[in-house]
């Protein structure tokens, strides 16, 4: 019988693994695909590191203490590039104001959206948790912050509709500045920060590189799918495709549809709801192009362009990532406003992507490029989205010895789930110690 056993290799589930070996436990981590990661997936072809997952991640303090024990050394893209960012309006694309000189200098926002935004310290605020990041930020930034910024920044992160999305769970910083401060603005200069802090940042041979780190020395079967878990007598038995495991404690570290599918023997009808969590799908394509890019990060483009890219990154502006005198882009296309090019053939997106491309940057072909197709990329942190955190916690309480932790719980970003695993390696470790659990941390 094993210690512990964990479905999923991504990081979530791999930091549970580190952590608990750290202790003195012997975890098996079980991972259907042929290589760890998950929605980390990079590609090292030749000369090339081509991200066609997560890009990088923000440095801050959980995950940059982790690479410093790990012995690992980060880079960053030079700040020139890093702190200049376009969105694409009217046919242009724009360079994003970063200072507020530049904000107040730039025909980036008109008088009014100007003024619209200067109000907002004098707003009041509302509680209401069912309010979506639209009506939020139009209630308190005024409709042309939506439009020219939030909108195009939630198609970034979530590639997700902003109508649909729950301001409580899925801006939860930026809302939580308003709980307690009564203004984003008023609380942004209390804190000197409106979201998250630290340096974009990756590794030599690309952002597996940190969980390839972590995963060394720690048992780990590939190409294993679970395909149930039964329960007798507190102990717990995963049959899998190399056969069965007996555990008393589990930790599914697996996106929402495949936890629901595994826990459907132990919670039938609480495990179906988690079925319903909505996903973004997200088509990412690395290419080589001959034409220069832009100075800058990248950019992002609004729904009332009416293209199939939700935007791009210049990776080759930011981290070594192909040979000296050529240029890579990714390009990230579909989402919740396009989700029907998901089922669109390779050969239709490529072709309708280079047809935007060269509109924005003039780039006409392709020297050569990856591609990836994410039909269930991102979870969608909805209206209503308590009623999901509440089934896993009632799921938790049913099934002592059951652990959940992932990507939809309290944040969908490579430090959210690191450190929401370090939580949940907290609970395991109670557990397994003394006998302790104390449900999902909501």
């Amino acid at each position: 019988m094993r210690d512990v056993v964990i479905i999923g290799a991504g990081v979530s589930g791999l930091t549970v693994a580190y952590l608990l070996k750290k202790q003195g436990f012997d975890p098996l981590v079980i991972e259907k695909e042929p290589q760890i990661g998950g929605s980390t997936y990079t590609l090292r072809k030749n000369s090339y590191i081509m991200e066609l997952g997560v890009q990088s991640v923000l440095g801050q303090e959980e995950f940059m203490n982790f690479t410093k024990e790990l012995n690992l050394k980060p880079i960053h893209p030079p700040k020139e590039h890093a702190n200049t960012r376009y969105v694409y309006i009217n046919g242009k694309l724009k360079k994003m104001p970063s200072t507020p000189i530049e904000f107040l200098a730039s025909d980036f926002f008109s008088l009014w959206g100007k003024f619209r935004l200067l109000r907002e310290p004098f707003i009041p605020p509302k509680d209401d948790a069912r309010e979506s990041i639209s009506d939020f930020v139009k209630r308190r930034l005024g409709k042309e912050f939506l439009d020219k910024i939030v909108e195009p920044f939630v198609c970034g992160i979530y590639a997700g509709d902003p109508d649909e999305l729950s301001a409580k769970y899925a801006i939860r910083r930026v809302k939580a500045l308003e709980d307690e401060y009564g203004s984003i603005i008023k609380g942004a200069m209390k804190k000197k920060s409106l979201g998250p802090q630290g340096e974009i940042t990756s590794f030599e041979g690309g952002l597996l590189t940190f969980l390839e780190k972590m995963s060394q020395g720690i048992d780990i079967t590939l190409e294993s799918v679970a395909l149930k878990i039964t329960k007798k007598d507190d102990v717990y038995t995963i049959d899998a495709k190399n056969g069965k495991i007996q555990t008393k404690c589990v930790v599914l570290a697996t996106p929402a549809y495949s936890a629901s599918y595994l826990l459907r023997n132990l919670s039938w009808s609480m495990s179906q709801d988690l079925d319903d969590i909505q996903h973004a799908p997200v088509m990412v394509i690395s290419a080589i192009v001959k034409e220069s890019l832009p100075k800058g990060f990248g950019f992002l483009i609004p729904k009332a362009e009416n293209t199939i890219m939700l935007g791009a990154l210049f990776s080759s502006n930011l981290f070594r990532v192909c040979p000296e005198g050529q240029n890579m882009i990714t390009i990230y296309v579909g989402g919740q406003r396009r989700k029907d090019v998901a089922d669109w053939p390779e050969e239709k997106i490529i072709q309708k992507v280079k047809e935007e491309l060269n509109e924005i940057l003039g780039i006409k072909a392709f020297v050569s490029y990856e591609f990836k197709k994410w039909k269930k990329a991102i979870p969608q942190y909805t209206i209503g989205y308590e009623k999901y955190l509440q089934t896993l916690k009632d799921i938790e309480n049913m099934n002592k010895g059951v652990f959940i932790a992932g990507n939809y719980v309290e944040g969908n970003s490579f430090n959210d789930s690191l450190r929401y695993a370090m939580k949940r390696t907290s609970d395991v470790l109670k557990f397994l110690k003394e006998g302790v659990i104390h449900g999902a941390q909501v």
